[in-house]
């Protein structure tokens, strides 16, 4: 298929949308008549609608050049979100009904999200799903950027964070940690190769961590 690399990005959102909502419905279901079945509701809309926000990107890659900089980060990348996030929807939580722990999660992933695209709208015109450099690309220091070098992907992780919190099993949780956090990483040092030819980008990253402040 001719341009398959700019396709993809689309192609998984659809797949991904398809895929919450079958696992959705199949949830509230089960959850019908408990106090965790508005909240699972709302929370899985709110997830669908993040998607929806960001295909708007997706559709950008179509027509795009290849890259062969990304290095296949894009696909591991999806991989770890969906199984993070099909996880929690389709295996059973022990928690039956709505508690503390849920309203952590939910607010940490109201929270992460609007971080994350704050950050997204900030880079503007600069952002993108697969790695690429722009012409013109420009270092942008300005508002999340000016605390953390990749915000963006500080909100991915810790939306999904929430997510795993809300939708509590030990298979979520432990792909969130062993399978998302290390692909965003992954994501992270293979995107800093290409950002590391732009100038200024260097000076830029000398005051200020990746992902966490004062940490890495």
């Amino acid at each position: 298929m001719k341009n398959l690399q700019g396709q993809l990005p689309i192609i998984l959102s659809i797949l991904f949308l398809g895929s919450i909502s079958a696992a959705t419905y199949q949830r509230v279901q089960v959850l019908h008549g408990t106090t965790l079945w508005a909240p699972t509701l709302f929370f899985a809309g709110l997830y669908l609608l993040w998607l929806l926000l960001e295909s708007k990107v997706a559709t950008k890659e179509i027509g795009q050049t290849e890259t062969r900089i990304d290095k296949y980060s894009l696909e591991i990348y999806a991989a770890s979100r969906a199984v993070v996030v099909l996880t929690g929807l389709l295996i059973p939580s022990r928690m039956g009904e709505f508690g503390v722990l849920h309203a952590i999660g939910l607010l940490l992933f109201v929270a992460a999200l609007a971080f994350r695209l704050t950050a997204i709208r900030r880079l503007g015109q600069f952002y993108s799903h697969r790695v690429r450099v722009k012409e013109g690309h420009q270092i942008i220091s300005e508002g999340p950027y000016n605390f953390v070098r990749h915000p963006a992907y500080t909100g991915m992780i810790l939306s999904h964070l929430g997510f795993a919190l809300f939708f509590l099993n030990p298979w979520t949780l432990s792909l969130w940690a062993i399978f998302h956090v290390p692909a965003v990483v992954y994501r992270i040092l293979v995107e800093e190769v290409a950002l590391f030819k732009i100038p200024g980008y260097g000076d830029y990253a000398r005051t200020r961590k990746r992902l966490i402040p004062f940490v890495w």
